[in-house]
């Protein structure tokens, strides 16, 4: 309970940082709406070594709702500011709740919020930021060659820091599954327009793994 109490706290404290941040234009909207992804992603690799899975759902569910509440409310500029079309919000905890719904291990469940917190935060950054000469439309939306290989990056690390550290988990699955993950995941980033790669790029991580 405490760690549920604290996980929450933390995640509504940054929030609050990130909008104040944002409102005095010391950070752009970009950096803030993947900073609060990073953190919802911390808090979610967390919570599963305390709480229960339905619990992680109840939340989820809220989340949905408040993103709902607060798109309709016109609150929270910062994680509205961005000029694109996307839905990223809304499907980011839909992803997680299907990764947990799909009964995966604890590990292919944390390797799948990792994706979502750290390599497709650092696609959009770098691609933001380092993009605009190499970039390209999906969909009618904007990617990047930068970003994309930001993506992959992040992902071969992941995939590897996993096997590091639980190696007797990494070697229950097949060994192409895992060489596959960083391109597979890297090109659900990419066709995952209007938010939808929030959705794709955990499936896609849960799919590999279960073959």
């Amino acid at each position: 309970m405490i760690a549920f109490a604290a996980g929450l706290l933390v995640g509504l404290s940054m929030l609050l940082c990130v909008e104040i941040l944002y409102r005095i234009k010391i950070i752009a909207t970009e950096l803030a709406r993947k900073t609060i992804h990073v953190v919802s992603g911390a808090i979610l690799v967390i919570w599963p070594f305390y709480i229960s899975w339905n619990k992680i759902i109840l939340v989820e569910l809220l989340a949905i709702i408040v993103v709902a509440a607060t798109r309709w409310l016109k609150i929270f500029a910062s994680q509205q500011g961005v000029k694109r079309i996307t839905w990223g919000e809304f499907f980011f905890p839909i992803g997680v709740i299907l990764v947990i719904l799909s009964g995966a291990p604890r590990w292919i469940y944390i390797l799948a919020v990792l994706h979502l917190a750290l390599a497709d935060s650092a696609a959009a950054l770098i691609g933001t930021k380092f993009g605009k000469n190499n970039s390209y439309l999906v969909f009618g939306q904007k990617k990047s060659l930068i970003g994309s290989a930001a993506f992959l990056g992040v992902s071969i690390i992941l995939v590897i820091t996993m096997f590091v550290l639980s190696p007797q988990n990494v070697k229950s699955v097949s060994i192409i599954s895992l060489i596959l993950m960083p391109v597979i995941t890297t090109i659900a980033e990419n066709l995952g327009a209007f938010g939808t790669d929030n959705l794709l790029i955990p499936i896609a991580v849960v799919a590999l793994l279960s073959i």
